[in-house]
């Protein structure tokens, strides 16, 4: 069977096809270096507890976004290829996969937000922010931030399913997304979110600017002060990077969601022929998350220096562990070293330390 046999109503250009597939591997992608950006974000040195809880947070929804994009390519190449597709399994999880979109999107909006805040009291109130730190609190946010995400992605699908009367349709539905349905109101969403994206951007480059001065002022002076401006800087420098792509890739999802907006509002009701119109866009708009998350982690794990040597050590201690002839040579020579590498005579172990810690601050 070939590839457009399998859709009623859908023309599966080549290109479509390839776009799919090729989206699909990306997932696969994204979802490891999210699992492994998970774990060391959890042991990584310099960031706070708020702001590492925070980022876990972001990328557990981003991991979670992989996951459902990976389901509906899934299903859209069952579609393609069987012609005795489940059509109510393809029509009903188009909802479930609706509610697990909103849900991250709201999660990566409202961390995106609360960690400009973060940030915003981390310089404003540097003292009482550094001994106030505490995990349970850190915690809780992250909690309130997936509860208010996933009670409102929850409560529009339910609307949703009841107004359309779509969830046991006897045509397979490509499409039941927040666009479609309510084009007008999210557009106005999205138009305020790129207003206030640009202006976290702005209020962001301004603390950078803010903390280096204060750190060049402290000088050697105000150890605990100058490793609070330190981390502050150092999150500051990776965290811009990142709002900034999150605000272009907004943008341009305005634009999407503008043209689908002005789609629907020309017709009297959503139709199938309308979602079958409307698919490819709909396609790039999604697309787009999981282009944010591949960049995500990689602004990560380039941006941020103890994050970044976290990950050299464990591919260097991957490449230990398959060369027999290193340990080896570890075993005859009777020399001990540290995890990096760097061989210990313990007469220069404090250079090898400060060195480090420097490397870390990345100053």
């Amino acid at each position: 069977m070939g590839p457009t046999e399998g859709i009623s109503g859908l023309s599966s250009t080549p290109v479509i096809f390839v776009a799919s597939a090729v989206e699909l591997v990306l997932n696969v992608i994204n979802i490891s270096f999210t699992i492994l950006l998970f774990i060391r974000l959890g042991t990584t040195k310099m960031l706070h507890k708020n702001l590492r809880r925070m980022l876990q947070s972001l990328d557990v929804a981003l991991g979670i976004f992989n996951m459902a994009r990976f389901w509906n390519h899934s299903m859209y190449f069952l579609l393609l290829f069987s012609a005795k597709s489940n059509q109510l399994l393809l029509s009903n999880q188009c909802w479930i996969a609706r509610m697990v979109y909103d849900t991250t999107i709201n999660v990566l909006s409202l961390t995106m937000a609360s960690m400009a805040i973060d940030r915003i009291v981390a310089t404003v109130a540097m003292k009482y922010y550094e001994s106030k730190e505490s995990n349970y609190f850190a915690i809780s946010l992250v909690l309130v931030q997936w509860l208010v995400s996933v009670l409102v992605a929850s409560g529009l699908v339910a609307y949703d399913v009841v107004s359309t009367g779509r969830w046991n349709s006897e045509e397979i539905v490509l499409s039941c997304s927040l666009i479609l349905e309510h084009p007008v109101v999210l557009n106005f969403v999205f138009l305020h979110l790129v207003i206030g994206v640009v202006g976290f951007t702005m209020l962001l480059l301004f603390l950078y600017y803010y903390n280096t001065k204060e750190y060049r002022k402290v000088g050697a002076g105000g150890l605990s002060v100058r490793y609070q401006l330190a981390e502050n800087i150092t999150t500051l420098r990776f965290l811009i990077p990142i709002v900034v792509c999150f605000g272009v890739l907004y943008a341009f999802a305005f634009g999407i969601v503008t043209f689908i907006a002005g789609q629907v509002q020309k017709q009297s009701e959503v139709t199938t022929e309308l979602i079958t119109k409307l698919w490819i866009p709909e396609k790039m708009y999604n697309f787009l998350g999981s282009i944010f998350t591949f960049l995500f982690c990689v602004l990560c794990v380039c941006l941020h220096a103890p994050l970044r040597t976290s990950l050299k050590e464990d591919i260097l201690r991957v490449l230990r562990r398959s060369s027999k002839e290193y340990d080896r040579q570890e075993g005859s020579a009777g020399n001990v070293r540290t995890i990096n590498g760097t061989q210990l005579t313990f007469a220069n172990e404090g250079d090898i330390y400060f060195n480090s810690l420097k490397s870390n601050w990345n100053m």
